[in-house]
């Protein structure tokens, strides 16, 4: 997330006049003020989710934002739709969060492109302690719990329990993690889903849980 992103989130915790007009400005007057569409997307997005709201409060984000990511239009996309035939306790699963979750010691992800966001994913292994697991989203209300735990994120620690209950029967040796700001979705849709695909395939996922973000 920007600096100038950032530095506008810290002023409306604490100015709520300002907090106001920041929910209330138009997309040109944001634009006055040095703030990108994507950036004002991103600023609202957090800003939204702080506060209480009505749903005839959101903004309507095609009119306001809609021309600033063209690419993300894909109501004219047909959704697969695959019925779930196997029993629960003889499925293999995986977990896929977009949560920006990485390992200790990997490269986080990138939080600083508004316009095209980060396609790139991460592999956790299925038996990653969630305090050895590091969040970085571009939205910043996107964070751990206590004492570092990301469970909530990426529920390693309650599958991994219900798989020894017996209620799921395996766990994919790797699990996958995106970070869900990406406008820019050619990259995704052409090379890192469909990489992440035959990964699933390979071990011979049945099924995948997504926690989004």
């Amino acid at each position: 997330m920007s600096e100038r992103v950032v530095a506008a989130l810290d002023r409306a915790k604490h100015d709520y006049v300002y907090r106001e007009w920041l929910l209330q400005a138009t997309p040109q007057e944001l634009t006055r003020q040095g703030l990108k569409l994507g950036q004002q997307a991103v600023l609202l997005s957090n800003l939204l989710l702080t506060i209480p709201f009505s749903p005839e409060n959101l903004p309507d984000w095609d009119v306001h934002y809609g021309h600033a990511f063209p690419w993300m239009d894909l109501r004219t996309q047909v959704i697969p739709w695959t019925p779930f035939e196997i029993p629960l306790q003889q499925a293999k699963i995986a977990l896929i969060t977009t949560a920006g979750i990485y390992r200790c010691g990997e490269k986080p992800f990138d939080t600083q492109d508004e316009e095209y966001g980060d396609p790139s994913y991460r592999l956790i292994p299925v038996e990653t302690s969630s305090q050895a697991l590091y969040v970085k989203h571009h939205l910043a209300l996107v964070q751990p719990g206590t004492n570092g735990d990301t469970n909530h994120l990426l529920p390693l620690r309650a599958v991994r329990q219900l798989r020894d209950e017996g209620i799921i029967g395996e766990l994919a040796s790797e699990h996958y993690s995106f970070m869900g700001y990406i406008p820019s979705t050619s990259p995704l849709l052409e090379q890192t889903a469909p990489e992440v695909a035959m990964l699933l395939r390979a071990e011979q996922v049945d099924a995948v849980i997504l926690t989004p973000a």
